[in-house]
């Protein structure tokens, strides 16, 4: 009896896997990711720059910053074209246009361009 109970926990683990995989399948079939990673012009890694997704032919938008490792990655997206924006203070905002793919991770790295350095004049006056 002991035995019985032990092999039907073990089938009914299995089928949950196996159902889980077919899950994750149906969903590489119907979509597509972009995933890239933003660097400076030292090709040092950025991290917590701002990443914006845009579907071009949907006008989707996402939103999500780089990791400590200058990874970003967008998840389950329709087939067909975005833009990709990125933007961190002390750098000019960069964009990346790219096509994705069913079943597929296109990678859109990004390397920032330095920003032109800002300045501030105040102006005074004097009365006399």
């Amino acid at each position: 009896m002991k035995s019985f109970r032990t092999f039907s926990l073990c089938a009914a683990v299995l089928a949950g896997v196996l159902v889980f995989q077919s899950s994750v399948r149906a969903q590489s079939l119907l979509a597509g990711d972009i995933s890239g990673t933003v660097t400076d012009p030292s090709s040092a890694v950025v991290s917590g720059a701002s990443v914006d997704l845009k579907g071009l032919d949907t006008g989707s938008a996402q939103k999500t910053k780089t990791e400590s490792n200058g990874g970003y990655r967008f998840s389950l997206l329709k087939p067909g074209r975005y833009s990709v924006t990125v933007s961190q203070a002390g750098f000019q905002t960069a964009e990346k246009q790219v096509r994705v793919l069913v079943g597929q991770v296109v990678t859109a790295d990004v390397q920032l361009t330095v920003g032109q350095m800002s300045q501030t004049i105040e102006v005074t006056g004097s009365q006399g």
